[in-house]
């Protein structure tokens, strides 16, 4: 689970609060992660940085996958009345990526 947050600068940023499933587990590590965030602990981590509006979504930020230790360049915008954020991951243009569909938690 990814809490999103505002920071002092109006940028938006996301860390890991909680795994989920079979990633629930607290003394996890990014074993993947380079520089700084070589095996630290997940539970805590950044991993979606610098995003800044853009109309009705974000972009210009950075996203890293964990499970492979990579940072994409993101853009992301809610749907359904704020209950769902796309989140995009991309190289290069937006074409190329993926996007995933995280559903808000109460």
């Amino acid at each position: 689970m990814v809490q999103i947050a505002q920071e002092a600068d109006g940028t938006l940023s996301g860390k890991i609060v909680k795994g989920l499933a079979a990633n629930n587990q607290p003394d996890r590590r990014c074993t993947a992660c380079t520089g700084a965030r070589k095996n630290q602990l997940m539970l805590g981590m950044t991993i979606i940085d610098g995003m800044k509006q853009d109309g009705d979504g974000w972009k210009g930020g950075h996203i890293l996958d964990p499970e492979n230790g990579k940072v994409y360049k993101c853009k992301m915008h809610v749907e359904d009345n704020g209950q769902k954020l796309v989140v995009r991951g991309y190289i290069g243009v937006s074409l190329i990526g993926r996007s995933q569909t995280w559903n808000r938690q109460q």
